[in-house]
């Protein structure tokens, strides 16, 4: 029975031994993944950190590039046409009393004459369509002044403030 006894606790102190190992060995692992957690997380927050900050400043960039900035322009103003050289014809009113008078004259002064004949309503007309050129001249003169003075920058900073 000594010797029984003496197995047993043989036994039990091997196992106790083989169990002591395993804990301190189990301990140390512990103590290793408790390092690797604790690095892993100061990384995430690390990481964290640096993703509040580059969202911050993408913002601000972001607020900056998209704020209204004046833009210095530079637009060539082009140069006028010469002014207009009409040369004035010469008209005569001719009727029935004086077409005899008229060809003898032109025929002296001309040699041969040919004749562009007009009615009253077709002068009339042709007076309208003038009148419309000119008024069109005019308003398109005023679309030039106006373009130029919007692309001349000196001419928009002496330019009146408008409420």
């Amino acid at each position: 029975m000594n010797q029984l006894l003496i197995g047993i606790i043989l036994v039990l102190g091997l196992g106790s031994y083989y169990l002591y190992n395993a804990n301190q060995v189990l301990t140390a692992n512990n103590a290793a993944l408790e390092g690797a957690v604790a690095t892993q997380e100061a990384a995430i927050e690390n990481m964290q950190n640096d993703f509040a900050l580059q969202t911050k400043e993408l913002g601000a960039l972001q607020a900056k590039s998209q704020a209204t900035q004046p833009m210095d322009r530079i637009i060539t103003q082009p140069i006028l046409p010469r002014a207009i050289d009409l040369k004035e014809p010469m008209w005569y009113v001719v009727s029935d009393k004086n077409i005899e008078e008229f060809h003898a004259r032109l025929t002296k002064e001309h040699g041969s004459i040919v004749f562009v004949a007009m009615s009253i309503p077709d002068y009339e007309l042709m007076s309208y369509n003038m009148q419309e050129l000119k008024r069109y001249i005019t308003e398109l003169k005023e679309v030039v002044v106006y373009y130029e003075k919007v692309t001349d920058p000196q001419a928009l900073k002496n330019e009146p403030a408008k409420k």
